[in-house]
This record gives C-alpha cells, sequence and structure tokens, in this order.
C-alpha cells in the first residue's frame, strides 16, 4: 500500500530533473556574474544601446524627472571635462556621493550660488539606454525645447550608471532557472499535501481501530480499481493515491467532479470528495469520467446512503452543515 502512495516514477524522474536544471542555472549565471566585464569605452552619444562604457562627470544637475512606480529611475544632466552634456540615471546614493559636482553646477548656472570651482572628474561606470518614448516630451519641456532639438543635442540615448551589459545566456538560464524552480515548488507542494493526508488518514483509521481493516482490503480481489486514475475502492474503504487519502467509506459525505476551463475550454477534470472532518481532497486526477464519479458514487453509497453527488451551491452547503454538526460532536 506505502508503494501505491508514493509519488510515481515518472515525477520522481521529474523532481531529479528540475533540481538539475535550476542547479545548473544557478551556477551558470553566478559563473556569468563573476566573469571579469569588458573593458569600457568612453561614452559618446553616438554608442549603440546596450554598450559597456564610463562617463566622467564634472557637473551634475539636480533631478529632472524622477519615475517611480514598476519602474523607479531617475534622470539627471551631466557634462564631461570635454563639456559634452549627457542625460544619465542615477541613484540617489550615487548621486548623493557627487555633491562636488552638483555644487559646481549650481555655480556656472545659477547666480546665487556660492562660489565652486570645477572638481576633478567623478567616474561612472554603466551601459547605455534608450530614452523612452513617453520621457521625451517632458526631457525637452525642462530644456524648452522641441523633442527634435533635444534630440538633435543630447541624443536619443542615455547612460544608465551601474547597469551591467546583457549576456543572452543569462537571459536564457534566468528563464529556465525560473520556471524549473516553480514547477519543482507546485511538485513538492503537492508531494508535502500528499504526504501530510497520508498521516492524517492513519491517524484516523488508528483511532477508529481500522488500521490492519485497510491494510488487508487493499488487496482484496474484488476491489474496484481505477490504475490510471490511482484510485481503489474497497468494500469499506476509499484509496486515493493522487492525495493520499485513505478514508473509510462512512467519513465521505460528498463527491462531484470538478472541470477546469480556461478561456471556455475544459484543460482538466478532477474527482473531488468531502470528508465529514472538512477536508476537500481529489480522488483523482487524471481518466476522471461521469462513469467514474457514478461508480465511485455507488461504491460509497453502500456504506454511506446519504452520500451528497455532484455540485451545486446548495449541496455545498449541506455539506458544511455536517462537517459543523460533527466537530460539535467531537468536542
Amino acid at each position: 500500500m506505502r508503494t501505491f502512495f508514493a509519488p510515481s516514477k515518472g515525477r520522481r524522474i521529474a523532481v531529479i530533473v528540475l533540481a538539475v536544471v535550476l542547479a545548473a542555472s544557478v551556477l551558470g549565471i553566478v559563473a556569468i556574474e563573476r566573469k571579469p566585464l569588458e573593458e569600457p569605452v568612453r561614452l559618446t552619444t553616438t554608442l549603440e544601446k546596450g554598450t559597456y562604457c564610463y562617463l566622467d562627470v564634472q557637473l551634475l544637475s539636480d533631478w529632472i524627472i524622477r519615475v517611480t512606480g514598476d519602474d523607479n529611475y531617475t534622470y539627471y544632466e551631466a557634462m564631461d571635462p570635454d563639456e559634452n552634456w549627457f542625460i544619465v540615471s542615477l541613484d540617489d546614493d550615487v548621486a548623493g556621493e557627487m555633491e562636488a559636482c552638483f555644487a559646481a553646477y549650481q555655480y556656472f548656472f545659477y547666480d546665487d550660488a556660492p562660489y565652486a570651482e570645477l572638481p576633478e572628474p567623478y567616474r561612472l561606470y554603466g551601459v547605455t539606454g534608450k530614452i523612452r518614448s513617453d520621457d521625451l516630451p517632458s526631457l525637452a519641456s525642462y530644456f524648452d525645447a522641441t523633442q527634435t532639438e533635444f534630440t538633435n543635442y543630447f541624443g536619443t540615448g542615455y547612460f544608465n550608471e551601474g547597469a551591467r551589459p546583457s549576456n543572452d545566456w543569462e537571459v536564457v538560464l534566468f528563464t529556465a532557472g525560473a520556471f524549473s524552480f516553480l514547477f519543482l515548488l507546485i511538485l513538492l507542494i503537492q508531494n508535502g499535501i500528499s504526504r501530510g493526508n497520508y498521516k492524517k488518514s492513519d491517524n484516523r483509521l488508528y483511532a477508529l481501530g481500522k488500521t490492519d481493516d485497510a491494510a488487508a482490503e487493499f488487496t482484496a480481489p474484488d476491489n474496484l480499481r481505477f490504475e490510471r486514475a490511482k484510485l481503489v475502492l474497497s468494500d469499506n474503504f476509499v484509496y486515493a493515491g493522487t492525495s493520499g487519502v485513505i478514508a473509510p467509506h462512512e467519513d465521505v459525505v460528498w463527491v462531484y467532479k470538478r472541470v477546469q476551463r480556461s478561456y471556455g475550454v475544459a484543460v482538466a477534470t478532477t474527482l473531488h470528495a468531502g470528508l465529514i472532518d472538512g477536508r476537500m481532497v481529489a480522488l483523482a486526477g487524471t481518466k476522471v469520467t461521469d462513469e467514474l464519479l457514478e461508480q465511485t458514487a455507488a461504491a460509497i453509497l453502500q456504506k454511506n446512503p446519504d452520500l451528497i453527488i455532484g455540485y451545486s451551491h446548495e449541496k455545498n452547503k449541506r455539506y458544511r452543515a455536517l462537517v459543523k454538526a460533527y466537530k460539535q460532536n467531537q468536542r
């Protein structure tokens, strides 16, 4: 019986494969992150998007645009030692370290600013990016220029400080790792739920004094066995391999078929049961038909004539009332 409730061979293989893919993805990303970066080039307005480069800043404005929400970035205007001007994206903490560049900018462009000399250039490293089209009007308006005038002077790109050059393999590995982690987590959660149900079932059978009876009936030759659905029905018990549940027929008070749809198309059909202790469990997750529901219900009805069959709002209320009454009697 333990073999019947153990995860299938296919599921065990899937867990191993997903774990290997996840580990390989993580190691690959770590290796890429530790790989020395290529030699940066000096920033110009003609560099292609995604170029790793550096910028020596002597003058830095106050922030021009600050965007928050799903994306967070702040644009500044910066000048290099050759008096070339660029739009740059800086984090607040980096901008805070460039107080001398900010003070010099204020002195040269505002009469009431205290005297300041040109500071030593402050070198920044990053990657070129393309200014978003919805940011262009705001940037051009800040400089009292048209968008064409703005792009003619600053170009269509900006300097994204602190960014690393993209790596196609890193994107592939991250995607593979994310999907493998997600599916591995789902499988592990399902396995954990199944083990928890099995333990609760074992405790329930022990409390009823039916542990040996359940073990003996599992191999009875006249059992109804639905191998592909991993469901066995004996004279007195239900054995659901999908969810790890063993329950006396008397504990199963509601059975119904659930159809999961996506855009109106049925994508999965499962057979569910409501137990008298309030647990909703899956009796079968594959090969669920009306015939399977009928045979399951017929087998349980022999010991539990009050079984609720099928789903409706009223039947759900009846089930909840039975569970409530049962729990009150257990106090």
